[in-house]
């Protein structure tokens, strides 16, 4: 199942704010992507979530993940995948 996402999807988690002004910047561009709360106690962090099909949107979040560190900015299907508690449905 994760892999089905990771395969389909980008989920990063990064810091709310930094979500919004990354949703100005693709919204003029009319790119379809989401941005979800990461959970109810956690108000300063949000998901930034986009289907890999679109090349455009493809090359924008790869340099993202390349020219930011891993404290600004989580690809949360590869923290999961790659985890030492690795995800599991129960």
């Amino acid at each position: 199942m994760l892999d089905r996402l990771r395969s389909g999807f980008w989920m990063l988690l990064m810091k709310r704010e930094n979500a919004y002004k990354l949703f100005q910047l693709i919204k003029q561009a009319k790119l379809e992507w989401e941005i979800e709360e990461f959970e109810w106690r956690r108000s300063d962090l949000a998901f930034f979530i986009a289907r890999k099909n679109d090349q455009a949107l493809n090359e924008i979040i790869l340099n993202l993940l390349s020219n930011h560190n891993s404290l600004q900015i989580i690809d949360w299907g590869r923290f999961l995948s790659r985890s030492h508690h690795p995800f599991q449905n129960k």
